[in-house]
């Protein structure tokens, strides 16, 4: 799960071939814990694998956001250096730079976006966007499937806030994240709304905490075995 969860963040394989290569193993393997039993250790070994699969939809949903700040952090660091070692930097660093200033005057409309509705359709737009995601989410847990929702639901008013709020400084950022080397239209959005918004933290926070919850049920399934082996299984606790 931790190494699906970096590849994720690193956009290193799509979100479906994770799911592809890790959940029917592991549904194989907790099927074999049902069989086996006793109830006690199979409670346990379903409330584990119930979230693994939601570490991996969390990271699918804001693995994007943040490998594209790591990105634009990267190229801006760059720039700043190339600028302060030559006193100019290439047209191509100089992009960058005009690109983060771009997204601070976004930032600074935080005030004006906070305190606007957001335009009706647009919210439903970006529910609809978000909406197979929450599906996906329900299938595997309806509490989770719920929380899912919440956050989608916060992202889509964010998002047709910001856009309707303040239109020309959201056209202005994505246009010029987009003139930079490297830097999708896909990453652009997500740097929009990251500097519109001020969002990363609250999604590295959920997506950390859900991960740490996770950690926890694998030691708990581990140390309830304990009752029931001659020995303990020889794998790391984390303890």
């Amino acid at each position: 799960m931790n190494d699906s969860i970096e590849r994720l963040i690193r956009r290193q394989v799509a979100p479906s071939l994770i799911l592809q290569e890790l959940l029917p193993d592991a549904n194989r393997k907790l099927k074999e814990v049902e069989l086996e039993g006793p109830p006690e250790i199979y409670e346990f070994a379903r409330k584990f694998f119930s979230n693994v699969n939601a570490c991996l939809i969390l990271a699918a949903m804001v693995g994007p956001y943040i490998a594209s700040q790591d990105k634009f952090d990267y190229a801006l660091a760059e720039a700043r250096c190339d600028v302060a070692l030559q006193g100019s930097g290439s047209e191509r660093l100089a992009c960058v730079i005009r690109a983060h200033e771009a997204l601070q005057a976004l930032a600074a409309e935080r005030g004006r976006m906070f305190c606007a509705d957001p335009p009706v359709e647009m919210v439903q737009l970006c529910d609809v966007i978000f909406g197979p995601l929450v599906q996906r989410a329900s299938s595997v847990n309806a509490g989770l499937g719920e929380s899912i929702a919440k956050i989608t639901q916060g992202f889509g008013e964010a998002t047709a806030s910001m856009m309707s709020a303040a239109p020309v400084a959201t056209l202005d950022a994505m246009r010029k994240v987009q003139e930079c080397d490297g830097f999708s239209e896909k990453d652009a959005a997500a740097l929009v709304f990251i500097f519109g918004t001020g969002g990363l933290p609250v999604l590295r926070r959920i997506l950390d905490g859900q991960t740490e919850v996770t950690r926890q049920l694998r030691r708990d399934f581990l140390n309830a075995t304990d009752g029931y082996l001659d020995g303990r299984l020889p794998v790391p606790r984390g303890e």
